[in-house]
């Protein structure tokens, strides 16, 4: 077979004019009836751009620029469009696109301006005031006033008349809430909440929008609502009025639904996808993949054997002990996530202001030591039931590597899957195991990491209670100061280290596959799919 360039050379120059003449013609048909289908099916593009083609016919054609559009595999659909009826983190990874607090998290978990460029909290720790940026608009082209953000906040708190209850705990340490004109917001508390800041990412919604939320939601962030089809996904469109000059980058993004990952992950592969979550058996698929980037980060995510203490072998901290030297955490994260963060705690390192380093290997891997142990106890024959959500295959997974560890000490585990929802009935609210599975959704405030510890907390499923870990939670909800707050968690995450209420395993490796005709996508340590700063290569 001749190359292309040698068969041509060897057309003559006229033929070679009417076979470009031809191309032309097919081309300019084919341009027509392409635009004539975007027009049918795609938003127009916020900037049409007539470019003026050389041609020695009379007529000029323009050519239009494409939307940037990029499209994200999401494995769930979306519980709410209500930002303040949604409850599921799936949900509010994507819908952070559309609403905005007053505060936003950086990709350290540090808390920064968002909708108040600024605030200042007074020195008994009761009142913080807030100005709230000035141009910042709603996707309805109306200006964010603090008679939004008073609206929200009571809303959330149920006292708009819309819900018979309050839709949120965030702020039940907030009295009154009041304004000054055009531009300064206070929240009066009752009492010191440390962690009030971290919980302000709240979406502000314009005043008396409420009831429209669930069918057209509107908020103040850099991409805005077009459309949203149960199953299938939800678009969303560029926010011009958003405050960052020259954000977001993309016109349009699409969240697509993908209850089939194995579907996902072929989509992906044809580009039909450009950012999807992944496995680590999916992520070996991609790794020598030309024109796909795989992100490998922490996530804030800690994955935990957790003990029920009120399990008489549990109650015995020697048992606990023993388990722990009998699980080979290094071994689990090489084989099921590379790369993931071990853990002494549930406090994860990507938290790096408040984490006590050095605490991963306080009980490490040693099998003797774990017979020791258990012969000390008289636990020798020790038999026990492990709970895991049946729908969290990684965490089947752990646990299947975990239930061969034990073996090896004398150690039975039987392995109960069963449904995430009767997971969160029996054991999360009802205490109905003597050991689960489980990763916890990574938060942005210590308190609300480590708090689950204290002997009082309505799902302390662990059952564990220190009097020690109670007055020392206390004390960092005294202070809002970070300086101040910093030693007393850390020293509660010495004390779990030490007396293990659960096995820490990991923190959790997000593997993320990115189409490579796209760069700036950003990873933090809350569920946040931010395609605020995506673009076009």
């Amino acid at each position: 077979m001749l190359s292309s360039s040698v068969a041509a050379s060897a057309i003559p120059t006229s033929l070679l004019r009417v076979i470009n003449n031809v191309h032309k013609a097919r081309l300019f048909c084919a341009l027509v009836i392409v635009i004539a289908l975007l027009g049918a099916c795609t938003p127009q593009s916020p900037s049409v751009l007539p470019s003026s083609q050389p041609s020695s016919a009379s007529s000029t054609v323009a050519t239009v620029s494409q939307p940037k559009k990029a499209v994200v595999g999401i494995p769930q659909d979306l519980d709410s469009l209500d930002p303040h009826l949604s409850t599921a983190t799936g949900t509010q990874e994507v819908m952070f696109n559309i609403f905005t607090g007053l505060v936003n998290t950086d990709v350290r978990g540090a808390i920064v301006p968002e909708l108040a460029e600024s605030w200042t909290i007074s020195e008994d720790q009761l009142t913080y005031t807030f100005i709230l940026r000035q141009g910042a608009v709603f996707h309805n082209g109306d200006p964010v006033r603090p008679q939004d953000v008073v609206y929200s906040y009571q809303r959330l708190r149920g006292q708009t008349g819309e819900h018979d209850s309050r839709l949120s705990s965030a702020l039940d340490a907030v009295g009154e809430i009041s304004f000054t004109l055009p531009n300064v917001v206070s929240l009066h508390l009752t009492r010191v909440d440390s962690s009030l800041l971290g919980k302000l990412l709240l979406p502000i919604i314009p005043e008396g929008s409420g009831p429209e939320q669930k069918d057209h939601p509107i908020g103040a962030g850099p991409f805005s609502f077009l459309s949203y089809t149960p199953g299938v996904g939800i678009r969303m469109v560029k926010h011009q009025g958003y405050y960052l000059p020259g954000q977001p980058y993309l016109d349009e993004v699409v969240f697509r639904i993908c209850l089939d990952s194995n579907a996902a992950f072929l989509a992906l592969q044809n580009g039909e996808i450009d950012i999807l979550n992944v496995t680590k058996e999916q992520r070996d698929v991609l790794l020598n993949r030309a024109g796909i980037e795989v992100l490998a980060t922490p996530q804030n995510m800690p994955q935990l054997m957790a003990f029920n203490l009120g399990y008489e072998p549990f109650a015995d901290i020697r048992v606990r002990q023993a388990v722990n030297h009998a699980i080979n955490k290094d071994l689990i994260i090489q084989m099921l996530a590379p790369g993931s963060q071990k853990l002494g705690t549930n406090f994860c390192e990507v938290m790096e202001f408040y984490a006590a380093r050095g605490l991963e290997d306080t009980y490490p891997y040693d099998p003797q030591k774990a017979r020791e142990l258990l012969e000390e106890a008289g636990y020798s024959n020790l038999s026990f039931t492990l709970r895991v959500p049946s729908e969290y295959i990684f965490h089947l997974e752990t646990a299947q590597l975990i239930q061969m560890q034990l073996n090896q000490v004398g150690v039975h585990m039987t392995i109960d899957p069963i449904p995430f929802d009767t997971w969160l009935d029996q054991v999360y609210t009802g205490f109905n195991h003597q050991a689960t599975l489980i990763g916890l959704t990574g938060k942005l405030d210590p308190d609300a990491i480590l708090g689950r510890f204290a002997s009082n907390h309505r799902n302390n499923f662990m059952q564990y209670h220190n009097p020690e870990v109670d007055e020392l939670l206390q004390m960092g909800r005294g202070t809002a100061i970070e300086a101040e707050r910093a030693p007393y968690y850390k020293e509660i995450q010495t004390i779990l280290a030490e007396e293990v209420p659960a096995v820490f395993i990991m923190d959790i490796t997000l593997y993320r596959a990115v189409n490579s005709r796209l760069t700036g996508l950003l990873t933090y340590p809350i569920g946040y799919i931010d395609m605020k700063t995506v673009d076009l290569r």
